[in-house]
């Protein structure tokens, strides 16, 4: 499925693209069962807390070979 990036994040935990509505029904779900723990909806695992995990997420996703890691990583560098 493709979709707008105006409309759509990509998680820095698994580089996974999660339109906003579906987010937002991420962070609804959690505020009505009282859940701050802020998993990813896809692994499960905590979302980064600042921008080293961020970077140290991506690379991991770089090294296996992920290409929307890969181009996330390639957008960063072309940024700076």
């Amino acid at each position: 499925m493709d979709l707008d990036n105006d409309k759509a994040a990509q998680l820095a935990c698994c580089s996974k693209l999660i339109c906003d509505g579906c987010m937002m029904a991420k962070k609804i779900s959690e505020e009505e069962r009282s859940d701050t723990d802020g998993k990813c909806p896809f692994c499960r695992q905590p979302c980064p807390k600042n921008e080293e995990e961020m970077k140290k997420n991506i690379n991991k996703r770089v090294d296996a070979n992920d290409p929307f890691a890969i181009r996330e990583k390639g957008l960063r560098c072309y940024e700076k």
